[in-house]
């Protein structure tokens, strides 16, 4: 899918190192150009909530959510572009693709079958942030055990469990540190993870 980005004549691109926090402007937005947004908050009980992650072509912000707190954490390296609110028109193709990710999300860490919420997830990720390769769809996100157990809404040890148990099954092979390798099959993903 083909994504636009908002012209940089109207504002300059801003880059931010991995593990970087986006700064919250008041009426503005942040249209990412390169690189993956992780939006969270946390529980009464100090428990991380992943919010989403976001891709080159969307559109992410302190304007879009009334989440208390809310920090937008850079996986990776980053290049965004600040949109100020005289041009937010400008994003609907972009806003929509957000609010569909979310929702995409949502309906995933919904399910009640761990195993099943986890392989979802992976089939997202390839889906969303993916690369064609020889073996299937390239994942290199760098996400930890805990990244991911954080998206779903699980624990690191099921999250480890559940990684262990497709392994064992022959569905997961480990090929590079934090790097997935999801394969098409005609039953439920195979996945090569580490």
């Amino acid at each position: 899918m083909a994504t636009s980005i908002i012209s940089t004549a109207y504002s300059r691109t801003h880059t931010f190192e991995r593990r970087a926090l986006l700064p919250h402007e008041r009426d503005c937005l942040w249209q990412l150009v390169q690189g993956i947004v992780r939006a969270t908050t946390w529980h009464e009980n100090g428990t991380l909530i992943s919010l989403g992650l976001w891709g080159p072509g969307d559109v992410v912000g302190r304007e879009l959510v009334q989440v208390e707190p809310y920090h937008l954490e850079c996986l990776t390296p980053v290049v965004a572009v600040r949109v100020p609110k005289d041009q937010w028109s400008r994003l609907t193709d972009a806003l929509i693709r957000h609010v569909r990710g979310a929702m995409d999300l949502l309906e995933i860490v919904q399910c009640k079958d761990a195993q099943v919420c986890i392989e979802s997830v992976l089939v997202w990720l390839a889906r969303r942030f993916g690369c064609d390769v020889a073996e299937g769809r390239l994942i290199d996100l760098r996400l930890t055990h805990q990244d991911l157990a954080d998206l779903v809404g699980t624990s690191r040890v099921t999250v480890t469990r559940i990684l262990n148990q497709l392994e064992r099954q022959g569905r997961i092979l480990r090929v590079a540190r934090h790097r997935l390798i999801l394969r098409p099959t005609t039953a439920a993903p195979c996945v090569l993870l580490n």
